[in-house]
């Protein structure tokens, strides 16, 4: 408890000074062994898993309580949340040594689990924005999957997606891959697209993290940035700062960019607490994340004009 208090005093305290954000409240949920938590549907749940992406939880904010979604390998490594009530997300599992991987919609209203895809031996699941249609990689072919046949026979529009592969971003535009190296030969993480589609960020190296359009060119750069993600009305980016000695963490906090006016502020300033993955509330008000040690935060902030 008490380091949880001077944890948000630490944070309030900065935000006073910087007098552009201010965090009006950091709640630790009672929640163990979390990690990589999501926001979904009007961010009254959260889904999470436990370390190294086992398995996949949620989280309801008003009954404080945790329901299992899955307890599979990979469950919880980078599922997709979409606009409407369905999580997307891939098992992992082996068979006579050999990796398969089965893909899943979980409807969050009824509480119910629909295998999509079963025992494939190479299947993606890139960053997308995606309401009833899902873009998927399968055998390095572009393959799109609709979850509802019940639903309006609609095209949701939204036929970009992104992804690493050998260390590179491919962009998927309406079922053409491209490849990208916005900033030449080197390992590329974490990217993705903005909410508009018409933007990405990834972290690339030694040299932080970047945005750019969608042919690579280079719109920003934010130094010492990592898992950067963009904020409902993308005009401002989540990262985490961390630093390690070759083998652990020794720092990490988040951070804010404005790409409006290319500034940073200090989410958090904890020591001895390392906060990384940091993911935007659906109302752009909040982040949630978890430490090293497997404690989820939510931060509460408002943006001061």
């Amino acid at each position: 408890m008490i380091i949880r208090i001077l944890f948000i005093v630490s944070a309030l305290n900065i935000f006073n000074i910087a007098q552009d954000i201010k965090v009006l409240e950091t709640e630790k949920l009672p929640i163990e062994n979390g990690y990589n938590p999501k926001f979904i549907l009007n961010d009254s749940k959260i889904v999470f898993s436990k370390s190294n992406y086992k398995g996949l939880y949620l989280f309801d904010s008003a009954t404080k309580t945790t329901s299992t979604i899955s307890n599979e390998d990979g469950a919880g490594y980078n599922p997709l949340i979409s606009q409407s009530d369905k999580i997307i997300f891939r098992e992992t599992k082996f068979i006579k040594g050999k990796k398969f991987h089965d893909l899943n919609s979980f409807d969050i209203i009824s509480n119910t689990v629909e295998q999509i895809e079963s025992n494939k031996r190479s299947l993606k699941l890139p960053s997308q924005k995606f309401t009833d249609d899902i873009i998927l990689i399968n055998e390095n072919e572009i393959e799109t999957k609709k979850l509802s046949e019940n639903r309006a026979a609609k095209s949701s529009n939204l036929k970009k997606a992104v992804f690493i592969n050998n260390g590179k971003i491919i962009l998927v535009d309406n079922e053409v891959k491209k490849e990208l190296q916005p900033v030449g030969d080197g390992i590329y993480v974490w990217a993705s697209l903005s909410n508009d589609q018409t933007m990405i960020t990834f972290s690339f190296g030694n040299r932080g993290s970047f945005i750019s359009d969608l042919n690579g060119k280079i719109l920003a750069n934010i130094p010492e940035a990592h898992f950067p993600k963009f904020s409902p009305n993308d005009k401002f980016i989540s990262y985490m700062n961390d630093k390690d000695d070759g083998t652990k963490y020794i720092s990490s906090d988040i951070f804010v960019y404005s790409i409006e006016t290319e500034k940073s502020y200090q989410i958090t300033d904890s020591e001895n607490i390392f906060e990384v993955n940091p993911e935007w509330s659906n109302d752009g008000q909040s982040l949630i994340y978890n430490t090293i040690d497997g404690d989820i935060y939510i931060s509460k902030f408002q943006f001061e004009n």
